[in-house]
């Protein structure tokens, strides 16, 4: 699967306040993504994931990806 949605539940929030991440938003975000198992996140602000322990990809980095194997 190419893109999954998830939920924001009470245990998200939990651990993202449990973090030191400056941006409240970047930790709840990355909680989701570690709490469901992903293997990153996309983001334009890759800087901001620089302490994440998974994937991080740009936009561009995805479209390009996605768009190699469409073309296969």
């Amino acid at each position: 699967m190419v893109v999954s949605i998830a939920a924001v539940t009470e245990q998200e929030i939990r651990n993202a306040l449990g973090t030191e991440w400056k941006d409240f938003e970047d930790a709840v975000q990355y909680s989701v993504a570690l709490l469901n198992e992903m293997e990153g996140l996309v983001t334009r602000n890759p800087r901001d994931y620089e302490r994440a322990d998974i994937s991080i990809w740009s936009p561009e980095q995805v479209l390009k990806v996605y768009g190699d194997k469409k073309q296969e």
